[in-house]
């Protein structure tokens, strides 16, 4: 959608750049860093990629952890020179098949795919995990 509004408001294109807790934001994506500020509107492809850090966020459990990847990175520039380049979190070890899967199409496929889709396939991981408790 090109209406210049964020659908899920992830990344919100009125000021992306704030540090964070966790320091330089790390769920903006190549696109924004290129066309934020030069008259554009905002992309889905924004909320898509965000999408995925946020469902990295989730798995990795406690909140207040960075990507090992971006651990050293201390400023806005610093992060948007790696991201750019497609630097993406590494998996981690508590993660399924298909919820990597499902953050690697998001950073990977971002420009082509669409929120309801990606909410099913997050329904169907969901389901597996609570078939997979219930059989414990």
């Amino acid at each position: 959608m090109f209406d210049g509004t964020a659908k899920i408001n992830l990344a919100k294109p009125e000021s992306p750049y704030n540090m964070t807790p966790l320091g330089a934001p790390f769920h903006i994506s190549p696109e924004m860093y290129q066309y934020h500020g030069r008259g554009h509107l905002s992309y889905i492809s924004y909320d898509i990629y965000a999408f995925g850090m946020l469902l990295w966020v989730l798995c990795e459990g406690t909140g207040t952890a960075r990507p090992e990847v971006y651990k050293d990175l201390e400023t806005i520039e610093a992060m948007q020179e790696v991201v750019v380049k497609g630097v993406v979190p590494n998996r981690l070890p508590v993660v399924s098949d298909a919820c990597w899967e499902l953050m690697s199409r998001c950073w990977d496929e971002r420009e082509s795919l669409q929120m309801e889709h990606l909410v099913t396939k997050l329904k169907l991981i969901y389901e597996a995990c609570m078939s997979e408790i219930n059989e414990k």
